[in-house]
């Protein structure tokens, strides 16, 4: 199924997400490794729009995010956790031992080429130019799009309208911190969500843990085939289910921390929203 929609999607790249302009394709081949140079730079939001048309064709659709634990992931063994201010030891949650984060970078390795794009710029190109080799360490700089989701880490500025068009009337997984909280604010932005049951704060340290996860999502999927669209904040192990998820047919995008504050960046869109109309 991958194999047939590939194509397809790679006309939504070209198409729905077009390439965010020379200034940024030219900073970023400026950092990036000799591989990686032509990987087209897009807009997050556009990368929205990608996926919302890949969901009006029903076809397969990921984003993966990049943050302090997977670039952690994609450098092991030799780095800090916090590329800003390294320091001992991972965040409460994400306690991993050595034999997990090798079994998940060499996940990330193979999640990383097939994700329609993958959000690894940041506020400084220097950093940026540290994940790209950290990407090409594990994937030889096969990536299909690149993009910064900084900007949805305040949803109400950048992001929530395209995310709206992409979810309305459609089912939702949301799976991971906060799930129950921030799935009620898909359900106000018109998407039907399907909440992560088990814990606000989930802890996922084995595969087992994450084995569980998945076996949770697919058994939703196999339950209600409407299910098309997966929202998750699971850390490291956001990636690598995105990657699961998207060989299933749907759309799985990785928006970390940005999506447990639409909560309180709702109202500000709401009241955005009716200034409009009137």
């Amino acid at each position: 199924m991958r194999a047939i929609g590939m194509a397809a999607v790679d006309d939504l790249i070209r198409i729905a997400v077009p390439p965010a302009g020379e200034p940024h394709q030219s900073a970023w081949a400026r950092c990036a490794p000799e591989s990686m140079r032509r990987v087209p730079v897009v807009h997050f939001t556009d990368v929205l729009k990608g996926a919302a048309a890949a969901a009006s064709r029903r076809l397969p659709f990921s984003l993966i995010r990049l943050g302090d634990t997977e670039i952690a992931v994609l450098e092991h063994p030799e780095t800090d956790i916090d590329v800003n201010e390294p320091h001992v030891g991972w965040p409460p949650g994400w306690q991993m031992n050595d034999q997990t984060i090798a079994e998940l970078a060499r996940r990330y390795a193979s999640a990383l080429p097939e994700a329609d794009a993958v959000g690894m710029i940041w506020s400084d190109w220097e950093t940026t130019g540290r994940i790209a080799r950290a990407v090409e360490s594990r994937t030889d700089g096969s990536i299909r799009a690149v993009c910064s989701t900084l900007g949805f880490r305040r949803p109400a500025d950048e992001g929530i309208d395209e995310l709206h068009l992409l979810i309305h009337g459609r089912r939702v997984l949301c799976i991971g911190s906060q799930a129950c909280k921030w799935g009620r604010a898909i359900q106000l932005l018109g998407g039907r969500s399907c909440p992560w049951p088990y814990s606000d704060d989930p802890r996922v340290e084995t595969i087992q843990d994450y084995e569980h996860v998945v076996a949770w999502a697919l058994a939703i999927r196999r339950r209600d085939p409407t299910v098309g669209i997966a929202l998750i904040a699971l850390g490291p192990w956001a990636g690598p289910l995105c990657h699961e998820l998207q060989r299933t047919g749907l759309i799985a995008l990785d928006l970390g921390a940005g999506v447990t504050s639409l909560p309180e960046a709702l109202p500000i869109w709401l009241h955005r929203l009716l200034e409009r109309i009137a």
